[in-house]
Parts: C-alpha cells; sequence; structure tokens
C-alpha cells in the first residue's frame, strides 16, 4: 500500500527531528480517526468501523500492530484480546506537524505558520466557521496606560 504520509520532515527535504511522525499509510490514518473519535479500542470494534471494505480481523490486528510499533498507539491485554488508544490527541499531532513545517520552511518563524494558517482558514471554510474560529483567538485591543 502507498504511504499517504511518509513524514512531513522527509516531503520537505530535511532530516526528521526527535518529534517527527512516523510515516503512516491511509489505513492507519483512518484507523487513528476511529480510535481518536471513540477512544480505547478492541481490534474487533475497530473493525465495525470498517464495514463497508470488507476487511478481515487479522488485517485490522497488523494495523493496529504496526500503530503501536510506531508509538501511535498504546494498549493493554484483556481477556485475549488487546484494547488500543491513541498515544498521541490529535491536536498533538496537529501541532506536530506544524511545527515541522515551520521549521522546513518557515525558518521556525511562528508568524509564517499563522498567516499560511489564516489563510488557509479563509480559503477553505464558510464565513460562520471563520468567524466561529476567529472567536477562539485572543483580543489584541491597546491597553490605556
Amino acid at each position: 500500500m502507498k504511504e499517504l504520509y511518509r513524514g512531513l520532515s522527509q516531503w520537505l527535504g530535511g532530516k526528521p527531528s526527535q518529534h517527527s511522525l512516523p510515516a503512516l499509510g491511509g489505513r492507519e490514518i483512518d484507523v487513528l480517526k476511529v480510535l481518536w473519535q471513540h477512544g480505547e479500542l478492541s481490534a474487533q470494534e475497530v473493525l465495525t468501523f470498517f464495514a463497508n471494505e470488507q476487511l478481515s480481523l487479522s488485517t485490522m490486528q497488523s494495523t493496529l500492530e504496526r500503530l503501536f510499533r510506531k508509538n501511535m498507539l498504546t494498549r493493554y491485554k484483556q481477556g485475549r484480546s488487546y484494547r488500543y488508544a491513541p498515544a498521541l490527541s490529535q491536536s498533538t499531532v496537529v501541532s506536530r506537524l506544524m511545527g515541522e513545517i515551520a521549521d522546513q520552511l518557515g525558518n521556525g518563524e511562528s508568524q509564517v505558520i499563522v498567516s499560511g494558517f489564516m489563510s488557509y482558514i479563509e480559503g477553505q471554510t464558510s464565513k460562520e466557521e471563520a468567524e466561529k474560529l476567529s472567536s477562539y483567538l485572543p483580543s489584541h485591543e491597546e491597553k490605556d496606560d
């Protein structure tokens, strides 16, 4: 299966840092999304979210094992099976990706990243969504001395 995410640092021509994310395939990303949304699950439970793909339980177990070995999941044994949970939050993954972009393309300058992100928001969201997102930004009103 072709890797959809090869490690942003590698794609950008840089050297991976200690905080770089491992290369992830499409199914691995989809499994992470399920676990971020639903929390701790067994392989059988994760498999139910992929019913239209007709995957076998052993294929799902292999995918979960790969994610565990890449330190993207934690697991513990319950009875005869494992229960899996994300080792990193979705927000942490996005933050690390943005950090890699900042380091590689923005020379570590946060204003480049913020400007690029705001341009993305303006071009990809509706007016209502953009207004909602802007409500999360701190106010920069000048204070009287």
